[in-house]
């Protein structure tokens, strides 16, 4: 029974071992523009990471070039979150905490606290910024990824995978059909199905398993019940087990991911990494199989220096998410 229903049953131990020895890992756009989202600490970790595994790295066509075409927005979008914070204590400064005979019970030295706060908020902003012509990151991606990218397909190839994105996507056949736009039919460029098939066609033509990376929360990737994330959509397991002529595929969210990679591949990552990196609805119970990571020392653990980082640490989730997790959506293409 389990073979016929795959989908709807949590791998075991054996072939999650198995999967984190052997498979190829993808990484969904948003997985990677993310890290103009996190702070340094998170940043450099999640690179680090990618340094370490980059031979089992695989990325298609579709993700890389969203990766490309999104970049200057998220970067625009962080900033601006960083300045509407900056503005919202620069308000309160200004306009109501103007005297403390208005506020008795403030004190200078923590009013003092929120001017430094706004200052390294300024200075968190113009460095941001400045990731919009000199991105040091997109070149460590493009080392990287470097021979790890899949080909662009033809335009016979893209007229077919077009066709296929829109009778799913109207079918609301995952993935990605949430992103579909009924009133512009031009507005759709099927990213989640195409680069799907890409990863299908890769493990297929590869004879490999897939470790796929996302922070895409929508139902059209995910099952839920009782507002809790409970595994990928069977559906989308059993296409690929399928299509694929017998592979897997597990699916991760970014902290999920980190978790495992830092005791598989024996790489110090903190619990406070991971919970930075865990977006909102991140509450899952699909990858949630225990690992042994190495023990961290306080000693080892990395300090944060500049008044950037610390700026970027004063960003909650909240600020930094304010509509929810960061995924590839209508504003961002894919």
């Amino acid at each position: 029974m389990r073979n016929l229903f795959l989908g709807y049953y949590k791998p075991t131990g054996e072939e999650v071992h198995k999967l984190w020895k052997d498979a190829h890992i993808v990484l969904d756009a948003n997985a990677l523009l993310n890290i103009y989202s996190y702070s340094k600490q998170t940043r450099d970790t999640a690179i680090n990471v990618l340094e370490n595994i980059k031979d089992r790295l695989w990325l298609p066509h579709q993700f890389a070039s969203e990766y490309q075409k999104n970049r200057l927005f998220r970067i625009s979008q962080e900033t601006k979150n960083i300045a509407d914070v900056k503005t919202k204590i620069q308000n309160l400064l200004n306009n109501e905490i103007k005297s403390l005979r208005k506020h008795p019970f403030l004190a200078e030295v923590q009013v003092q606290q929120l001017h430094k706060i706004c200052e390294a908020l300024e200075n968190a902003e113009k460095q941001h910024e400045q990731l919009l012509t000199d991105d040091p990151f997109q070149e460590k991606m493009a080392e990287i990824f470097n021979s790890k990218v899949g080909c662009s397909p033809n335009e016979s190839e893209k007229n077919e995978l077009h066709n296929d994105g829109k009778f799913r996507y109207q079918n609301r056949i995952p993935p990605g059909y949430c992103d579909y736009n009924e009133k512009n039919e031009e507005a759709n460029t099927y990213g989640d199905y195409i680069g799907w098939r890409q990863v299908i066609n890769h493990s297929k033509d590869k004879k490999v398993d897939i470790i796929l990376v996302t922070d895409d929360f929508k139902e059209d990737w995910w099952l839920k019940a009782m507002g809790k994330r409970v595994g990928p959509r069977p559906e989308l397991i059993n296409e690929f087990n399928a299509e694929s002529e017998g592979r897997t595929v597990h699916i991760h969210s970014v902290s999920s991911f980190l978790s495992k990679a830092s005791g598989v591949f024996d790489i110090e990552i903190s619990e406070e990494v991971i919970e930075e990196a865990r977006a909102p609805d991140a509450e899952d119970t699909y990858s949630k199989k225990k690992l042994v990571r190495p023990k961290k020392s306080e000693a080892d653990t990395p300090k944060n220096s500049s008044s950037y980082d610390g700026a970027e640490r004063k960003l909650g989730k909240a600020e930094r998410y304010p509509d929810g997790p960061k995924t590839t959506n209508v504003t961002e293409e894919g």
